[in-house]
């Protein structure tokens, strides 16, 4: 659930749409260094996204989702 208040004044109207993800890490050891990308749970996950990007949200926050090794959350927004 997500709360929000809104500056005196604003009337702009916000929606917000939340995606889990899981995270993949490569590693290259030759340069020590480590990428975490966010991987989708499933192909139809992405084209959500992709939707949702055209749509204009825009990504606002990322979350645990409880425990490791646990996913994560996106929140996305979109102002009207």
């Amino acid at each position: 659930m997500i709360f929000e208040q809104k500056a005196v004044g604003d009337s702009t109207k916000r929606e917000y749409k939340v995606l889990k993800f899981e995270l993949s890490y490569t590693a290259d050891a030759a340069n020590q260094h480590i990428t975490a990308d966010l991987r989708p749970e499933s192909k139809e996950m992405m084209k959500v996204l992709n939707r949702m990007v055209n749509e204009e949200y825009v990504v606002c926050e990322l979350f645990r989702a409880g425990a490791a090794p646990g996913g994560y959350y996106v929140r996305m927004m979109r102002s009207k």
